[in-house]
């Protein structure tokens, strides 16, 4: 009889699996269906993006073009791309000769990996020019000069050299109590000044608050000076914490820089979220209104490079990087992915990084990507690739998520359905991992990992020491 009942078991296990699996399938071809409609709709319009319709909203006469071209309109901002398909490393050093002899001045030129980077600008334009040799195409990101904060060239310090000692702060404090998602990060530097990354939600009320403890701990007595701001793309829980500082401690915050590289009309559109996403676009706008004096607001570009006293960054994927016209499927593709330096140190940052991101900066840059620790992509849910964390190989693991789900009480981390890229990268290389889930961890700097956590097996059923 037993055998009998843990044979009819299994087969109803079999026959729910397949079931599942028809749904998932159904699910998944609902999904590709709604996208090509929506892409359709989009691709419809555009006849309203495409130049040379949309010169009229600011002169673009006098600015080269590349041969073959076309502008797409939709770059963020008032900014549209020239876009050149099929195109070579020749093509790229003429178009940079020819803006030399229409009298462009040159910001920066530069070359990692297979990305070929360089800005030019006048008193009309700025130009943020790449070729990419992993997929040929040569890109120009044109924007209206008064719109413009150019990236610093020399060392940034908005503090006393050597006055403080460096830290990282791995912001926890109640974020993961009611949300399994969400992010933070500051640093403080060798001037004593900080350097922060995303910030997490608005909810609950304390948890801005929190933050804000954070850094006046860090930070002392006096005002706080935040020389960089990094927000990786406007989803809640990376920008509502910096929009509801805004509101509560504008008079206690100096914040000298933001960057970040928000979509514009059509990337919204295309996520299918257009009204939402310009919401909170313009929540980050409104905030930046309410902070005295206004923060410069300097728009990320791939090659950019900022020095702090004692940390780097290097942003190494932003909107530009697209093929055009692109139009994603959810809105996490928008997200910066860049590299941090300090201490000896490298941190690579994936935001919300979904598999096309992963897949451009791997072909990209390769084992350029090596990295002493990582930023798990989308706190583990669908966004990181295999491909992507074995390139990047890091020993140390940053996990922006909680170890139970707030939201039904599952051990998430040890879960072998959900995320079982994120757990394979954990058993493939780190030594570590800052899961944080137990609240906030201030770090001395270098990270040994010594208070991170380990796999107690190498098992699916290996849970955290």
């Amino acid at each position: 009889m037993e055998d009998i009942i843990r044979e009819g078991s299994a087969e109803l296990l079999e026959e729910m699996r397949q079931l599942r699996d028809e749904a998932k399938r159904y699910r998944e071809e609902a999904h590709r269906e709604a996208t090509r409609a929506r892409h359709a709709m989009i691709a419809a319009q555009m006849e309203t993006v495409y130049m040379p319709e949309e010169k009229k909203k600011w002169v673009i006469d006098g600015i080269p073009t590349p041969p073959g071209y076309y502008a797409y309109y939709g770059a963020g901002g008032n900014a549209y791309v020239l876009y050149h398909e099929r195109s070579g490393k020749g093509e790229y050093s003429a178009y940079l000769a020819n803006l030399e002899a229409a009298g462009f001045i040159r910001h920066y030129t530069g070359e990692v990996g297979k990305l070929l980077y360089a800005c030019y600008y006048n008193d009309a334009a700025v130009l943020n020019v790449t070729y990419a040799s992993s997929d040929g195409v040569l890109r120009v990101v044109v924007e209206p000069r008064e719109e413009v904060v150019l990236p610093p060239l020399e060392p940034i310090c908005d503090g006393t050299p050597e006055s403080a000692e460096p830290k990282l702060c791995l912001f926890g404090d109640h974020l993961y109590d009611c949300h399994d998602c969400g992010m933070g990060y500051i640093y403080r530097l060798h001037d004593g000044t900080f350097v922060v990354i995303d910030g997490g939600m608005y909810d609950p009320d304390e948890l801005p608050i929190c933050f804000f403890n954070r850094l006046r701990e860090m930070n002392g007595e006096g005002k706080i000076v935040i020389s960089a701001w990094f927000l990786t793309h406007a989803h809640h829980d990376h920008i509502r914490v910096f929009v509801r500082l805004a509101d509560l401690f504008a008079d206690q915050l100096d914040i000298r820089r933001v960057i970040c590289n928000f979509p514009g009309y059509l990337m919204q559109l295309g996520s299918g979220h257009r009204s939402w996403c310009k919401n909170l676009v313009g929540s980050v706008e409104t905030a930046l209104e309410k902070l005295s004096p206004r923060p410069q607001v300097i728009r990320a570009h791939t090659g950019q490079r900022f020095d702090f006293p004692g940390l780097s960054v290097d942003m190494l994927f932003t909107l530009d990087d697209f093929k055009h016209p692109f139009f994603p499927d959810n809105f996490n593709a928008t997200s910066l992915i860049f590299r941090l330096t300090t201490a000896g140190q490298t941190y690579m940052f994936l935001g919300d990084a979904d598999s096309t991101t992963n897949g451009i900066i791997v072909e990209r840059f390769g084992e350029l990507l090596r990295s002493d620790i990582v930023q798990v992509a989308h706190h583990g849910f669908w966004g990181g690739t295999k491909e992507v964390y074995d390139t990047i190989a890091a020993p140390i693991v940053f996990w922006p998520c909680p170890l139970i789900n707030p939201r039904n009480g599952h051990d998430r981390y040890c879960d072998p359905n959900w995320s079982p890229i994120t757990r394979e990268m954990v058993k493939n290389h780190a030594r570590a991992v800052f899961l944080q889930w137990k609240g906030t961890d201030i770090l001395s700097l270098p990270v040994t990992g010594e208070e991170g956590i380990t796999l107690a097996s190498d098992t699916d059923e290996g849970h955290p020491e």
